[in-house]
């Protein structure tokens, strides 16, 4: 069993309470949506990709692609996601 399956319960939970536990802290705006996306990111995309690299499976040219478009992709759904969040 791959490690990160274990956690990513973990990872979904933090993924759904990132908004609204950065929130308050923060206050509302783009900027926090901006700083929760890249939390979010960090948790799964990047700690996926140095497991990924470790194994050697994957060419390191295709890992960076692969990180670049998940750091836009997970800014850009946590942003469209404080938009619509209602307290």
């Amino acid at each position: 069993m791959h490690h990160t399956n274990r956690v990513r319960p973990f990872i979904i939970a933090n993924g759904r309470q990132g908004w609204p536990t950065a929130r308050p802290r923060f206050g509302p705006g783009v900027k926090t949506a901006v700083l929760t996306g890249c939390a979010f990111w960090v948790l799964t995309t990047v700690l996926r990709t140095i497991d990924d690299a470790g194994v050697g499976l994957y060419p390191p040219r295709l890992l960076v692609i692969l990180v670049l478009v998940c750091l836009l992709q997970s800014v850009v759904a946590s942003v469209a996601g404080a938009r619509v969040y209602k307290e």
